[in-house]
């Protein structure tokens, strides 16, 4: 029998307590508690993708074009070709690479770097009146804040009307009959875009042709920070070494951001030193990209 307490009520012997249940460390359950919390919340909820990750898949999509432009410009056999550019359509083609660089790069290179170049310039020779050439300017909006800069703007799939449908090797050079020379071409974003490892060395000779003969112009030059802090076949003082051969050897400002390398080169040379530079294996690593530029 259960023993009384004198009132006629039965005790519970101190046996007889439940013990509380008790969960093993780090096994608790219940969705705050798992591991994939954030896609389970999200099934749950119904949450759009974070800025995050849709950034993320930007990426990934305009890291597959590269590959894909590159395997392009290595190839002359037309069976492989085909294949490849059937694949860069499965992607969405050129249209779907531009709207993922205007998600994640249109900010970088038509605000930050149209920016950090403005600027330098401003800094250098105040708010002087000048005039420069936006290669690779997709909707053309890099530089409308500085009305003290005459700006040209070609692409080879323009984002805006006011957009010159050029390629650069093709857009005319000026003449003197028609004295339509720049004080600055701008290369952002472009030259790690050219699949043609040779073509990102001939883009930077050929920005010369469009500079006044009588005075040094500038380059402005911008590329993703992983091509020279992450690369195999380049790194600041390469990259350094490469502008100065071809005739870029004044590095009037140079600014790494969290994901840019900016490069604001004076002409030291009209012509390239014809030193040759190839494709040369200079860090070594398994995590590294293949980033080169070759000047032949």
């Amino acid at each position: 029998m259960a023993e009384e307490d004198g009132q006629g009520t039965p005790k519970t012997s101190k046996k007889a307590k439940r013990e509380p249940l008790r969960r093993p460390r780090g096994k608790r359950g219940g969705i705050k508690n798992r591991k994939d919390k954030s896609s389970t919340s999200a099934k749950v909820t119904g949450e759009k993708p974070t800025k995050a990750k849709t950034t993320a898949m930007h990426a990934t999509q305009i890291a597959l074009f590269h590959t894909l432009e590159k395997k392009l410009a290595q190839t002359q056999d037309e069976k492989e070709r085909a294949v490849i550019l059937q694949q860069q359509e499965a992607l969405g083609g050129l249209q779907a690479y531009q709207d993922a660089s205007l998600f994640g790069g249109d900010k970088q290179r038509g605000g930050e770097t149209g920016k950090w170049c403005a600027q330098q310039l401003m800094e250098i020779r105040g708010k002087e009146k000048l005039r420069l050439l936006d290669v690779g300017a997709l909707s053309g909006t890099a530089y409308d804040k500085y009305d003290w800069i005459d700006t040209i703007s070609i692409d080879i799939n323009p984002r805006n009307d006011h957009v010159l449908r050029y390629d650069f090797f093709d857009y005319p050079t000026p003449t003197k009959s028609n004295g339509e020379n720049f004080d600055v071409v701008a290369l952002s974003l472009v030259v790690n875009f050219v699949g043609d490892l040779a073509d990102r060395g001939r883009m930077l000779l050929h920005a010369h042709k469009y500079l006044p003969d009588d005075k040094r112009g500038l380059l402005f030059l911008v590329l993703p920070l992983a091509c020279v802090q992450n690369s195999r076949y380049c790194d600041h003082a390469r990259l350094r070494a490469i502008l100065a051969s071809c005739g870029w050897g004044n590095v009037v400002r140079q600014h790494d951001s969290a994901r840019l390398t900016h490069w604001l080169c004076e002409e030291t040379s009209k012509k390239w030193d014809g030193k040759v530079w190839k494709k040369e294996e200079i860090k070594k690593g398994v995590s590294l990209n293949n980033f080169c530029i070759i000047v032949r």
